[in-house]
């Protein structure tokens, strides 16, 4: 695999967890966002061809019963992936299952999308459709893209919010890695430490 290039962290302010993980949560204040060693990495194509290099993570807020305004979306990204923005999908648009990871943005499934700047209001995030048994968390779906290359990767999503007026933020230590043609080492071979490496060559792993 040829070396990307020296890291350019894009913070792109807006604002895995993909639906099997948990965040970080009440990670308050100021504190610098930088990358970390990851609890999940997903690894596919996320559907990337040459012509369709979008793909979207989904990130949970489990306020049922809260009136939630997301204020700020983060995300960590290699050199050639770019951070597109972020969604809101409320429980009333869900496509009948938890929203996860996948290809395009905005993400194809859900019923509708909302802009982060729309409050959710309490009676949205306590609605129950089926086939939940109980009101089902709202996703914030961030949505990146390939802009070069064959492999690229993101590190961490950091969203803050206020419910009920108080201002949380959570911070999920999730990663990705897209590849356009296959995720395997050099000439298709098999790599044991292709998730770290891709990653570190990336820059989106802590400095021992």
């Amino acid at each position: 695999m040829t070396e990307l290039p020296p890291l350019r962290l894009r913070i792109a302010a807006l604002s895995l967890a993909l639906a099997l993980t948990g965040a970080v949560a009440g990670c308050g204040g100021e504190d610098a966002f930088k990358p970390d060693r990851p609890t999940t990495t997903a690894v596919g194509s996320f559907g990337i061809t040459a012509e369709q290099r979008n793909f979207h993570l989904s990130f949970r807020i489990e306020r049922a019963g809260s009136e939630i305004r997301v204020l700020d979306v983060q995300a960590l990204t290699g050199p050639n992936v770019e951070f597109l923005g972020a969604v809101t999908v409320w429980p009333k648009d869900l496509p009948g299952k938890n929203m996860g990871f996948g290809p395009k943005y905005p993400p194809p499934d859900a019923k509708a999308v909302h802009p982060l700047s729309e409050v959710i209001p309490a009676a949205e995030t306590q609605v129950v459709p089926k086939p939940f048994d109980g009101p089902p968390p709202v996703y914030v779906v961030t949505g990146f893209r390939l802009v070069s290359g064959d492999v690229g990767a993101m590190n961490g999503v950091r969203v803050t919010y206020e419910a009920d007026g108080k201002k949380e933020t959570d911070t999920w230590t999730v990663a990705a890695i897209a590849c356009r043609k296959t995720c395997k080492g050099p000439n298709g071979s098999d790599d044991p430490n292709f998730q770290k490496r891709v990653l570190s060559e990336a820059g989106l792993l802590p400095k021992d």
